[in-house]
């Protein structure tokens, strides 16, 4: 059970309202039972006093029939307040845990883990730890503490009947979980991962359809959807298979148990009135409503276990990139000059080298272009700025400091991006924008969107509150650029990094863009990475990499042979 232990600490985080709703459900059990029992002593003695015609005072049983069927309606609501109010909180606090071990991951790391995949984990195992004590815990103790409080209440009549009956719950209380756990290890282990499989490929089929479409490839997804839906339900059907068991065994078993007190009572109840047969007879049936519940408990116990493994791997990822805890001697704003000297990457478990031996300087205020074709190594530069990886050898300076050695908080107000993939949540314009500056004033927001051409659709304050909906579908591409430029004003960092920001525009849209970039960060420190010849002459140097080394650093002075150098550079090969 060590896949629960990291968990143990958020539920005893709520240890009051849930001690407090187990108190609740075992008043609820006992209510019940007591209920049962009573209900049946008093209509077997009522039945009696009319055939032998004697007095029976029925005023008190049947005021103890409304306050056990008062108790237990009151305790049950009192459980479920309590209760799901307490676990809301520790499935909260489990998501922020695992929220807050996966903000240091960067998003090279993240990779391990597909998005559907990230989400499943979010919320179906979230979940699924969540029963884990409503279906696990919780029945477990009440029912093992609900039968030794009836049985003990029994011996006040009959010692023996009593001691009998708790040897029978004793011996299932014992060889039920054993069995129904061994029955549903093998299905509960896999349900998840294959219920996860299925969804993972449905998200695939609907991100893709366009393309799946255009290569006839409907069929084969489709097949494969199929295939995760049926290996899916037929173990579904197993689980089901063994509920339905399980019923049909405590039902027989509980017949068993009233078939055997029956035996029992005239021998060893022989002391007893007539109407505390039936109260027996009634009471072991009822306390097996106790017992009906440990089953399922332990049906569920293997699935739980797996859901709680898979959110481990989530909390025991561990960064392989780490920053100094306190700021270094180094403002931002002041930056002079980057230095990439000798520096070298490749990715883990690979021989290969992406970068060989970079060495590149810029100064504040040069407007720089990387260019070379698709693989060659330009967005890794990027992300070794960024952080997001680590050179293999050699270091990159600002000004003269480590890059190692500045503080997160340092280096995010040092660089923003401009990708050509602009993230945008599915929420409002404003608050989309204070992703870049929190404390952002609505003013400030309507200045950078004036600025960077968005004011023809957002002119006033109210037009802030717009909702652009997922990923901005309802912006067009180049609105969605522009919304990423306005990030960047707002961030106002000293360097801007821009990884082919107006790909995938057309030509007029791009030349629109470019424009604006030009425009809203001439006095920035730009880098600018792409694969293409236009707009090249806007840069005063222009570095050429070629198999992860640099192949030529030009100036833009002789702009028209940079230009052809290019055009031979990323026409090679092909």
């Amino acid at each position: 059970m060590k896949e629960f232990k990291p968990f143990l600490k958020t539920f005893l985080s709520q240890w009051k309202p849930l001690s407090y709703g187990v108190v609740l459900s075992l008043i609820t059990l006992i209510a019940s039972i007591s209920l049962i029992t009573l209900s049946g002593w008093f209509l077997t003695s009522c039945a009696l006093a009319g055939l032998l015609a004697i007095s029976f005072n029925y005023l008190l049983p049947s005021a103890g029939v409304r306050f056990f069927a008062t108790t237990k309606t009151a305790s049950r609501w009192g459980d479920l307040m309590l209760t799901h109010d307490a676990l809301f909180k520790v499935t909260t606090k489990i998501r922020i845990h695992i929220f807050s071990k996966l903000i240091p991951i960067t998003p090279n790391q993240n990779l391990n883990f597909k998005r559907a995949e990230l989400l499943n984990r979010m919320i179906l195992d979230v979940k699924s730890i969540e029963v884990l004590y409503i279906n696990c815990i919780t029945p477990l103790f009440i029912s093992s503490l609900s039968i030794l409080v009836m049985c003990y209440f029994l011996t006040f009549f009959s010692l023996q009947l009593a001691i009998y009956l708790l040897l029978f719950f004793l011996c299932f209380i014992t060889f039920f979980p054993y069995l129904f756990h061994k029955l549903s290890k093998e299905p509960g282990s896999k349900v998840i991962s294959q219920q996860a499989n299925l969804r993972f490929a449905l998200l695939e089929w609907l991100k893709n359809r366009n393309t799946i479409e255009i290569y006839g490839l409907n069929d084969s997804f489709k097949n494969n959807i199929y295939l995760n839906e049926k290996t899916f339900y037929k173990t579904q059907r197993h689980l089901n298979n063994i509920s339905i068991f399980s019923s049909s065994l405590m039902i027989a078993t509980s017949g068993i148990i009233l078939f055997l007190v029956l035996w029992f009572l005239p021998e060893l109840g022989k002391n007893l009135a007539p109407s505390l047969w039936a109260m027996f007879a009634f009471a072991a049936l009822a306390i097996f409503e106790a017992f009906n519940m440990i089953p399922q408990a332990f049906m569920n116990l293997e699935k739980t276990k797996g859901s709680a493994s898979r959110i481990n791997q989530i909390i025991n990822s561990r960064t392989n990139i780490s920053f100094p805890n306190t700021n270094v001697n180094y403002v931002p704003k002041y930056l002079d000059k980057i230095s990439f000297q000798n520096v070298s990457f490749k990715f883990n478990n690979s021989k290969h080298l992406v970068l060989k031996k970079i060495n590149m300087n810029f100064s504040k205020g040069q407007h720089l272009a990387i260019v070379g074709k698709t693989g060659v190594g330009k967005s890794t530069i990027l992300n070794l700025l960024n952080r997001f990886l680590e050179p293999t050898e050699g270091c990159i300076l600002l000004d003269n400091l480590n890059i190692n050695e500045v503080s997160e908080k340092q280096l995010r107000s040092t660089f923003s991006v401009i990708s050509q993939n602009i993230d945008i949540m599915n929420d409002t314009l404003a608050n989309n924008l204070r992703l870049a500056k929190p404390d952002a004033t609505d003013d400030e927001l309507l200045l950078v969107l004036k600025k960077v051409q968005l004011d023809y659709i957002f002119r006033t304050k109210d037009d802030l509150d717009i909702w652009v909906g997922e990923q901005g579908r309802q912006l067009s591409g180049g609105e969605r650029r522009r919304v990423g430029i306005a990030r960047s004003l707002l961030q106002d960092t000293p360097v801007i990094i821009m990884d082919e920001p107006t790909e995938g525009l057309d030509t007029n849209t791009e030349d629109a863009i470019f424009m604006l970039l030009k425009e809203t960060f001439k006095l920035k420190t730009i880098l600018y990475i792409t694969h293409k010849l236009n707009h090249i002459d806007y840069f005063d140097t222009i570095i050429m990499l070629k198999d992860g080394h640099i192949f030529a650093n030009k100036s833009n002075k002789n702009i028209s042979d940079v230009k052809a150098e290019i055009s031979d550079l990323l026409l090679q090969d092909e």
